[in-house]
């Protein structure tokens, strides 16, 4: 049924981003990777890191959209980011979480863009710039490595849900190279899952810390014990 509804919705972006996180778990269970955990920690954000090389190092970005169907233009998303990087919202700050697609900006983009009634600016991260500024940008990549690196302490215990969060991680931020999901949608509400999974070791803590404190509470219910039957006397 997914498979069917993606066609009807031929959404070149999903379809990518369905394969790579495809890739991911089938690499994850390739037996060299099993054997060696660093390595697939190491190529899923290089991975990443070679698609931004060839997109804004060597400008392939329309050679890219071609490969996998589209136009140069990735249907006019180039030309939405390129007017409302034109106007000139605050770099630190942004205009305010929600509210860059709202009032008179709105307006302004409706009559003078010539790209139609958009409310999004199809790329998570200009997105998340226009709204919330530079900071709002470092805080995203804050979470985004710490995301990571909670994902990779699963990977190394051969965790599931570390596998499947780590190809949501890359999904994701493949996805919001050409749309904006950063503030909702299911793939960010799945890293989230992901990424806040508390690790083995916090898990195995608790029980732990249980073992040790049973003999404590056995002396004071004996203690208490003792004591009543001392006041019945």
């Amino acid at each position: 049924m997914t498979l069917w509804l993606m066609r009807l919705a031929q959404s070149t972006t999903s379809e990518v981003c369905l394969l790579i996180g495809c890739l991911v778990i089938v690499a994850a269970h390739i037996r060299f990777f099993k054997r060696h955990p660093t390595a697939l920690k190491v190529f899923v954000p290089a991975l990443f890191g070679l698609y931004l090389i060839l997109n804004f190092g060597l400008n392939m970005n329309g050679s890219m959209a071609q490969a996998v169907g589209k136009d140069p233009t990735m249907t006019d998303r180039t030309k939405i980011w390129a007017f409302v990087l034109g106007m000139h919202t605050n770099p630190l700050v942004g205009t305010g979480y929600q509210s860059f697609w709202l009032g008179p900006r709105l307006e302004y983009f409706w009559m003078h863009s010539g790209l139609g009634h958009l409310n999004e600016a199809h790329n998570g991260y200009l997105e998340v710039y226009l709204e919330l500024g530079l900071l709002g940008v470092i805080a995203l990549l804050c979470f985004l490595f710490a995301g990571y690196r909670v994902i990779c302490k699963g990977l190394t215990s051969r965790s599931d849900l570390a596998i499947l969060a780590l190809a949501t991680w890359l999904a994701l931020l493949f996805y919001n190279m050409s749309e904006a999901a950063f503030e909702n949608g299911l793939l960010w509400t799945m890293l989230m899952f992901g990424a806040i999974a508390l690790p083995k070791r916090t898990r195995e803590r608790v029980p732990a810390r249980a073992a040790l404190d049973e003999p404590a509470r056995e002396y004071r219910i004996q203690d208490l014990s003792f004591e009543t039957t001392s006041h019945r006397r």
